[in-house]
């Protein structure tokens, strides 16, 4: 294990207005940026 205790990303944010989850790792930023990633990957395999 890491250093970030199993998450991909160190740094999200999760409501600014409230000043809630700022700068923290989220489980649902983690999730949302794995699709993000498979979406890209997938992409690019359809224009080759």
């Amino acid at each position: 294990p890491g250093t970030n205790g199993g998450f991909i990303l160190e740094h999200s944010v999760g409501h600014i207005p409230q000043k809630t989850e700022v700068d923290v790792p989220l489980t649902y930023a983690d999730y949302y940026f794995v699709e993000a990633m498979i979406r890209y990957q997938n992409l690019n395999k359809t224009k080759n």
